[in-house]
């Protein structure tokens, strides 16, 4: 799992390819000290400027070689290990972030349209002589359609089936799994999984599960201030929405659990995620967030 522990930004002035000169700001990381996070700025700053990755309107420059700068709020623990860590996102929620219990969250596909009706079916509809289409599948049930192939066609897999607002979240019981491994791009990939999360699973060498609502959809806003919070003025700004936030999600639930699959291998690292997922997702029928 990929979360450093500190970040800072970091200044770089030069010439770009054009001739201009400008400084750019970027951040840097580091597990060692905040000094080490604000050189690394610097120098993804003069990398920046040199390949001539310049912008009129934004200052800070980040092209995709970092990690998720996410603030580790707490870490899950087995037996002296960490198993996963608790993030908080861009946006506000609490992320789960697995090293080793496979998540995948899978939207539902869009429907396809229904057939037009033709004027003399229109006609016989009317005078009651008429049967109307079938009613399409809806996108729910075209994706546990998908879903229950990809189960037969993998008789070897296991998994806890959750219902999102926008799908299905899948939580692998019969086995721990690599997130760089080729394994688990082919099932990221067998699955239809977005290819934001897969390039995520990739470099952040960890598995995702959003724990909390996402904000605009319990009418809250985002946080003030993106992390890490630079003083005081941040740091109480973003303590007032956090209470905020979290009294107004009480009203909501991430997922539901619709059904299990297969046996799960009882691993003791794997039901501990679970047991942690369920605690802060399932909340009876309250509606998904």
């Amino acid at each position: 799992m990929n979360f450093p522990k500190y970040w800072a930004k970091g200044s770089h002035t030069g010439t770009g390819p054009d001739g201009r000169e400008m400084t750019l700001e970027a951040y840097g990381w580091s597990e060692q000290s905040v000094d080490e996070a604000k050189a690394l700025g610097g120098e993804r700053a003069r990398r920046a400027i040199e390949r001539g990755f310049l912008f009129q309107k934004r200052r800070e420059y980040d092209y995709g070689d970092a990690p998720l700068r996410e603030e580790v709020v707490d870490r899950i623990q087995l037996e002296g290990r960490t198993i996963a860590l608790i993030t908080r996102n861009r946006y506000g929620a609490l992320v789960l972030n697995t090293a080793r219990v496979m998540f995948v969250d899978v939207d539902f596909p869009r429907p396809p349209r229904p057939p037009p009706v033709g004027i003399l079916q229109s006609l016989l509809l009317l005078l009651g002589r008429g049967e109307p289409p079938p009613k399409p599948p809806s996108a729910a049930e075209l994706g546990m359609q998908r879903l229950t192939a990809w189960a037969a066609a993998h008789p070897d897999k296991s998994l806890r089936i959750y219902r999102t607002r926008a799908g299905l979240r899948l939580l692998f019981t019969d086995a721990l799994y690599q997130a760089r491994s080729p394994e688990v791009a082919g099932l990221l990939e067998s699955l239809g999984s977005d290819p934001l999360y897969r390039r995520l699973t990739e470099r952040q060498d960890c598995f995702r599960a959003r724990l909390t609502p996402k904000p605009w959809r319990c009418g809250q806003r985002r946080p003030p201030a993106p992390y890490p919070l630079l003083d005081d003025t941040e740091r109480a700004a973003h303590r007032q929405w956090e209470t905020t936030y979290h009294e107004t999600i009480k009203a909501f639930a991430v997922c539901r659990l619709l059904e299990t699959v297969g046996s799960p291998a009882g691993h003791p690292e794997v039901e501990k995620v679970i047991a942690v997922h369920d605690a802060l997702t399932l909340d009876g029928d309250k509606p998904l967030a």
